[in-house]
């Protein structure tokens, strides 16, 4: 077994004690539940149980049963669906499950209520389930245990011995970030679909089962096993291979509903023999260098770093969507015919060949260039339906006798572009223009396109907006890349700018900047770290971020009212002790060096997000948590005792460090809780297994 559930639970003797009291309840359970259909025996006493649907029936019921042996009586009885519990309740007041029903009895009538099983009440089986798989305590499962584990959906363990556990039988997604043990004693669920393998997983899958309803099979870095003896599930739907795996795929039966195979840098074998089945439409990822059939039926083909073979003579599938070259391919596609089918065509680093006497299909919307690419486009056929054409770091070519096509929705330069757009026709089309580090050309000599909507501008200085009286009227978004460090009063903001962000080394003061009165979005990069106390934020701010260094005090900043997320950065350590958060605000994000006590602050009753960075370890005991919070998120250093903090009952998301060590039994009771992450597992619960 592996470390840590015993964290959570009593020490073996009251485990013990309980697990047996809990065999002998369930068989008295399974007596009853063989007697619902016969006649009422004449001992015990006669209840009368209602639904709130309007179920009634009539009970009778044992002196020693207690209110979960009831609960499973009634849940037999009504067919309760996987995934919903029942609270009963008596006299106006709800039954304690771990005690003997009758004294708790009104008027001999017990009510029900039919609830969703919470993350929280679902996780404590859980780990109840798995201790008891590691051979600790000799006795069988619980019954309702095994009931709360499966409304259980997604599942991801971290650090815990799973063989010989009985898993959740409606699970749907398993992942497994350190596992690395043989599959061969864990049952996987038949309802199970995803499974996917952390890097350290390495093991032989020869003679393991899988799950009838598997769709998707990702392994990790390390996996290096041979498939040759191994049965896929013909449910499978994906499969993709780690890094280090290359192992010859001669002989394999891939599944004949297969629909994208994934390689990764490793892999260098021949498929020469390999048969793909017709349902194969997405192949990625291989780094080879070789000839090898392609299917009919291929929508998306990526190759990476490896292959560099001409393609003059290769048939590409006419049902081709996307096609991606690695960092090595650098041929001539001179006379390659590529299909009119053709969407995506992605370049990688190393190719630099001129697309002078180059077919490109007219249907291409998406052309992308990589590092090494600086040919002239003067005499190039661009399709006229192209939307995005994306340059690497060399480009540096003349575009004024370049036919840009007038459907072209974004155009991005890479670092060394630097030339004058003087006389280039940029289509009126054109949403989004990106600019590199070395552009130094003046922006007064640009025919911006009418419906220009983003800008970005990484460059090194306000030198090509010299003379620059007004940026384009419909910009709505600006942003200023790496090196920009200038005082942005020299910038001619438009006024319809909604979303100015500031990049890495931007560290001046904005006292003087008059922010466009529309802005809703404020992004600082990671150097700025300048008091705002003098800063006029536009009253319509929905979003404030700031970047790593930022550490001032916001005891005088005037915080729009309007603001709905801020998010801090690593550095900021500042107390918020009277400081009036705004009363639309709902995310709170803070960074990982923030360990300030909540004591005092008030939070707005609309915050629905709270996320806490890895240093914080403050007590919520007195806190008042908003009453719609939704997703609440601690770091690594959080070590607070929750027990006696009111947690609110909207809460969907809870996220625990891994220092947390306390009972999760507290979190029973949130049956809104859909998300439940702690140090050995990430649960999700959403809808009945059906």
């Amino acid at each position: 077994m592996g470390t840590g559930a015993s964290a959570y639970l009593a020490d073996d003797a009251t485990l013990l004690s309980y697990i047996s009291e809990d065999v002998e309840r369930a068989e008295r359970l399974v007596a009853e539940a063989k007697r619902s259909a016969a006649p009422v025996p004449h001992t015990g006493t006669l209840l009368m149980i209602s639904g709130m649907d309007g179920t009634n029936f009539q009970l009778k019921v044992d002196e020693a049963a207690t209110v979960q042996d009831v609960s499973r009586i009634i849940a037999a009885r009504t067919r309760l669906e996987v995934g919903k519990m029942l609270k009963l309740t008596s006299g106006g007041r709800v039954l304690d499950e771990s005690q003997v029903l009758l004294p708790q009895v009104c008027n001999a009538e017990v009510s029900y209520v039919v609830q969703k099983i919470g993350a929280g009440h679902a996780t404590v089986s859980l780990l109840r389930v798995l201790r008891l798989a590691g051979g600790t305590v000799g006795h069988s499962l619980s019954a309702a245990d095994l009931m709360l584990t499966d409304a259980i959906e997604e599942l991801e363990v971290y650090c815990v011995d799973l063989q010989g556990a009985t898993l959740p039988s409606c699970l749907h997604s398993l992942t497994l970030p350190s596992f690395n043990q043989k599959l061969e004693g864990i049952r996987l669920p038949n309802s199970l679909q995803n499974l996917m393998f952390g890097s350290s997983f390495n093991q032989s899958l020869k003679g393991v089962t899988w799950p009838s309803n598997l769709k998707t099979l990702i392994f990790g870095t390390s996996f290096n096993r041979s498939l040759a003896a191994v049965q896929l599930p013909n449910s499978l739907q994906t499969l993709t291979l780690g890094t280090n795996f290359n192992q010859d795929l001669e002989g394999v039966e891939l599944p004949r509903s297969l629909h994208t195979l994934a390689f990764r840098s490793s892999f260098k074998q021949s498929l020469d023999e390999v048969v793909f089945p017709d349902s194969l439409r997405v192949l990625t990822g291989a780094n080879f260098d070789q000839e090898f059939p392609l299917k009919g039926g291929l929508e998306t083909l990526s190759f990476a770093d490896g292959f560099n073979r001409q393609l003059k003579a290769v048939e590409l599938p006419s049902s081709l969507q996307s096609l991606t070259f690695g960092d090595s391919f650098n041929q001539s596609m001179v006379g390659v015919v590529l299909p009119s089918s053709l969407h995506t065509l992605v370049f990688g680093h190393s190719f630099n060949q001129s697309l002078k006497d180059v077919n490109l299909p007219e249907n291409l919307l998406h052309l992308t260039f990589g590092t090494s690419f600086s040919q002239s486009l003067e005499h190039v056929k661009l399709p006229r339906n192209l939307q995005t054409l994306v340059f690497g770091y060399s480009f540096n070519q003349s575009l004024k006798d370049v036919n840009l096509p007038e459907n072209l929705l974004r155009l991005t330069f890479g670092s060394n572009f630097n030339q004058s757009l003087e006389g280039v026709k940029l289509p009126d089309s054109l949403g989004t223009i990106e600019f590199g580090h070395h552009f130094k050309q003046r922006l007064t000599l640009v025919a911006w396109p009418q419906d220009l909507q983003t800008l970005i501008l990484n460059i090194n200085s306000l030198d090509c907006m010299q003379g620059l009286a007004a940026m384009p009227g419909s910009l709505q978004k600006l942003t200023f890349g790496y090196s920009f460090n200038d005082n942005l009063h020299l910038v001619p903001l438009p006024g319809a700018l909604r979303h100015l962000e500031l990049g890495t080394s931007f560290n001046q003061s904005l006292d003087d900047v008059r922010l466009p009165s529309a802005l809703d979005t404020l992004i600082f990069g990671y150097y700025f770290n300048k008091s705002l106390g003098e800063i006029k934020l536009p009253s319509g701010m929905q979003k404030l971020t700031f970047g790593y260094s930022f550490n001032q005090s916001l005891d005088h900043v005037g915080i729009p009212s309007s603001l709905k997320a801020i998010v801090f950065g690593a550095s900021f350590n500042q107390k918020l002790q009277g400081v009036e958060l705004p009363s639309s605000l709902q995310s709170l994000t803070f960074g990982d060096s923030f360990n300030q006590s909540m004591v005092g602050v008030v939070l707005p009753s609309s915050l629905h997000t709270l996320v806490f960075g890895h240093s914080f370890n403050q007590s919520l005991k007195d806190v008042n948590l908003p009453e719609n919070l939704l997703h609440l998120t601690f770091g690594n250093n959080f070590s607070q005792n929750l027990e006696h903090v009111k947690l609110p009952s909207s809460l969907r998301t809870l996220v625990l460090g891994n220092s947390y060590r306390h009972s999760l039994e507290v979190f029973r009771l949130l049956s809104s809780l859909v998300n439940l992450q702690q140090w050995q597992f990430g649960v999700h619960v959403q809808k009945p297994c059906e």
